[in-house]
């Protein structure tokens, strides 16, 4: 091993990225295909000098070695998170969404320290314990949590549960919120009961409902009708979701 660094450290002097590629590959050849009968302190070695030869060739090049790796079951352990760590996705992907050798730890640890696009890349591995979709739940943006969400094969602790519900109903609304069209708009409220008329302003409308300021404070129905200003007799038959001292949210029925 100490003549493979000493070719190491020539090649990298020449900076002859074809060749040290070259090694590289060899090296992972022969490590995976003789693993099985080497010590410990043989892996740990062969990982060493495996590790220092992938960081310092182009990025480009190890896509393909990672995607090799990801389903290596004898994979070295130090490449592998070396790879899973990349900054560039492209290299740390494949092992972030396929390797089985990253043990759970490892993966909140990663969860913890890498930017959003890894994280969305672990959400997508077909094995997440609970420790990881917590922390995931925890740290990650919109676009983490709905592919945690879609994930049929996460597990979740109970806490997380009740976490990913949460991040799930606060992203619906905010879905809900950008949808709304602001118009601030005259429009009467008709009471069914009575038939009173109650005047009022559209906050914002979307397809399915809307926010209405109330012109006096009033105890409002379950059920009133809408009526828009210069909009003929059209009506609509709304129910009431929530209200405030002057304010309401109605939805649509239909």
């Amino acid at each position: 091993m100490a003549q493979v660094t000493t070719e190491i450290d020539a090649l990298v002097t020449q900076q002859d990225q074809s060749k040290l590629i070259s090694k590289l590959e060899r090296l992972v050849d022969q490590f995976l295909s003789a693993v099985e009968h080497y010590s410990d302190e043989q892996i740990a070695t062969f990982d060493d000098v495996i590790s220092r030869m992938a960081a310092m060739v182009d990025p480009r090049a190890l896509e393909q070695l990672s995607r090799r790796l990801s389903t290596e079951p004898n994979a070295p352990p130090g490449m592998l998170r070396q790879l899973a760590t990349h900054d560039r996705i492209e290299v740390a992907e494949p092992v972030l969404v396929k390797s089985e050798c990253l043990e759970q730890e490892e993966l909140v640890e990663f969860v913890e320290t890498q930017p959003q696009t890894h994280l969305l890349a672990i959400s997508r591995r077909v094995q997440i314990g609970p420790e990881v979709s917590d922390a995931l739940i925890r740290r990650g943006d919109q676009s983490v949590v709905r592919a945690l969400f879609r994930n049929k094969r996460a597990r979740f602790s109970d806490r997380g549960v009740v976490m990913l519900a949460r991040r799930i109903d606060a992203l619906r609304q905010e879905k809900r919120r950008v949808a709304r069209k602001i118009v601030n708009y005259p429009a009467t409220l008709i009471l069914p009961e009575d038939g009173e008329r109650v005047g009022c302003t559209l906050i914002d409308i979307s397809k399915t409902g809307a926010k209405i300021a109330l012109n006096v404070q009033l105890r409002v129905p379950d059920i009133v009708y809408l009526k828009l200003a210069g909009n003929g007799d059209a009506m609509r038959k709304c129910s009431v979701a929530w209200r405030n001292r002057l304010e309401i949210g109605v939805r649509f029925v239909a």
